[in-house]
């Protein structure tokens, strides 16, 4: 946890998110931030990523929040989590533009971490809450 108040060991864990994590980089997801007690990450929803009624997929909604949430407990205990229960609240339809997550740890334990997690549209306004609790995947579980 320490590690995260060295601005040289932040920039580090960005640049190494950025390069190495393939599905947060296919998806889109850049993270701009991560401290001790919060990450935060953008993703421009573009028409692709809408459904059927014009407005973002609720399924894009989520899958932003998991990678932000999950960025955050890796780069908070160093050690790699699966998403193991969810609450999801959609609040208001998100339509094109860039999109804002923050996560915030809940509970930091040794096994389950629990993260609250909000979406902002491009007028700031909230569009999305969870709370998403991981657990620790074993070194050698597949």
């Amino acid at each position: 946890m320490d590690s995260l108040n060295n601005p040289q060991r932040v920039q580090a864990l960005l640049e190494e998110i950025a390069s190495h994590n393939d599905y947060a980089h296919r998806s889109g997801v850049r993270m701009t931030r991560i401290t001790p007690d919060l990450a935060e990450g953008i993703l421009d929803a573009t028409p692709d990523a809408y459904n059927p009624l014009g407005m973002v997929h609720g399924g894009f909604l989520y899958m932003f929040a998991d990678t932000v949430a999950g960025v955050a407990v890796w780069a908070l205990t160093g050690t790699s989590h699966v998403t193991m229960e969810s609450s999801i609240h959609f609040l208001r339809p998100a339509k094109a533009g860039r999109l804002r997550a923050i996560a915030k740890p809940i509970k930091l334990g040794r096994q389950v971490c629990v993260y609250s997690v909000e979406i902002f549209d491009s007028n700031e306004k909230k569009v999305f809450y969870a709370t998403l609790t991981f657990f620790q995947k074993q070194p050698n579980a597949t």
